[in-house]
């Protein structure tokens, strides 16, 4: 894996930016804490009369991440 990683530095720059993409994306929710879920990227859009998503559109979701939930 790293032989090929070293042959081709576009990969290894691929590795390294889809690693870090993941890596910013992950929020741990404390104790005391409650999570709104902003989903960014989606099939469908969001209604303009509707200011959270219920069916998986792109935006602010219905559901609420609880405490201790990552």
């Amino acid at each position: 894996m790293l032989l090929i990683l070293a042959a081709h530095p576009f990969i290894a720059v691929g590795v390294v930016l889809v690693t870090f993409y993941v890596w910013m994306s992950v929020r741990v929710v404390g104790p005391t804490e409650v999570g709104l879920v902003l989903k960014r990227v989606a099939f469908r859009n969001l209604k303009d009369d509707n200011p959270i998503a219920l069916h998986g559109e792109a935006g602010y979701q219905a559901d609420l991440l609880m405490p201790g939930a990552g």
